[in-house]
């Protein structure tokens, strides 16, 4: 039998997992689009001034990610603002025919 202690704990991991994967979630998206500018940026300029370019690119897109996550986490909650992005409006509809 789980006392009250074991059951708020798991409770608790469980709620803190699903907002720390929302907000890598969050962070992703910036980073993904700074990753492929980087790469861009690195093939259109071999070498070292390429390297610097890819990897300030990145940095960029991790920085803004960031900020962005956690401006969110304070504003809304990243489980609510994800599901709200996620959510397909056509179900909370009823059906006309």
């Amino acid at each position: 039998m789980e006392t009250k202690h074991e059951k708020s704990f798991f409770t608790s991991f469980l709620k803190n997992s699903t907002i720390t994967i929302g907000w890598l979630q969050i962070v992703a998206s910036p980073l993904f689009v700074s990753v492929i500018l980087g790469f861009i940026l690195y093939l259109s300029k071999p070498g070292i001034i390429g390297k610097t370019a890819c990897i300030s690119s990145i940095l960029i897109g991790l920085f803004f990610g960031i900020k962005w996550a956690n401006k969110i986490h304070k504003q809304k909650g990243t489980v609510e603002f994800l599901s709200r992005n996620i959510s397909t409006p056509e179900l909370d509809k009823e059906s006309e025919s």
